[in-house]
């Protein structure tokens, strides 16, 4: 079985497919669904805001009830909402854009792990995989903007890095996607720089990685 959160498109959309095409009965969850996403065979789709607790609850009670356990856990859902790349002592800098995006991106990542930890923990798999970003690196940072995406993507390396120090049973992964063909990355497109990577390859990738144990780290 294979959760995958931010499932209705992109990478996570590929995500679905790619576990259906290995024989997992995947359950998509997103803050909305799609009939592309309801009509996969092999997938069950839930709406589901990683945001809200109550709501990630309410998901993993339904999945529950038809797979105790989960073994790949996708931690895809998460937003960028920087596309105005505004400089600090802009008077148009917003924090609440900043709030938002650590909400999904970290804090979310933290609920959905917690409410579907019992179920990976039964599982032979126990993989996670956290969907983070070169942007939240800090030793390669480049960037003079985009606060609230870097740093709740840094929040999040830094939660999958103590959840693997409390759950050392359990096989994490925090990767850096690339930059891919999504709503997501041709939003963050500048002039003539483009996303060129094919989510579908990504996809492949992060099965492969996750069914072969290979722990690893932004």
């Amino acid at each position: 079985t294979a959760v995958v959160t931010g499932a209705s498109q992109g990478l996570g959309l590929c995500l679905v497919k790619e576990g259906i095409k290995r024989g997992y009965v995947v359950y998509a969850l997103d803050i909305k669904t799609n009939d592309e996403l309801t009509n996969l065979k092999g997938c069950k789709s839930y709406v589901c805001d990683v945001t809200d607790y109550d709501s990630v609850q309410k998901c993993r009670k339904f999945i529950e009830e038809k797979s105790p356990s989960v073994d790949i856990l996708f931690n895809n859902a998460g937003i960028w909402l920087d596309s105005k790349r505004l400089m600090l002592d802009n008077p148009e800098f917003d924090f609440d854009i900043i709030f938002r995006q650590f909400d999904v991106n970290a804090v979310g990542v933290l609920r959905v792990f917690r409410e579907f930890l019992p179920m990976v923990k039964k599982s032979q798999t126990k993989s996670v995989i956290n969907i983070s970003s070169e942007a939240g690196s800090i030793g390669d940072c480049w960037r003079k903007v985009e606060y609230g995406y870097c740093m709740s993507k840094a929040a999040q390396n830094m939660a999958t890095k103590i959840m693997q120090n409390a759950y050392p049973e359990i096989e994490f992964h925090s990767i850096h996607p690339g930059w891919m063909i999504t709503p997501q990355g041709m939003a963050g497109a500048d002039g003539d720089s483009k996303p060129d990577q094919n989510p579908s390859d990504t996809a492949k990738k992060l099965y492969d990685m996750a069914e072969n144990s290979n722990t690893n780290y932004l």
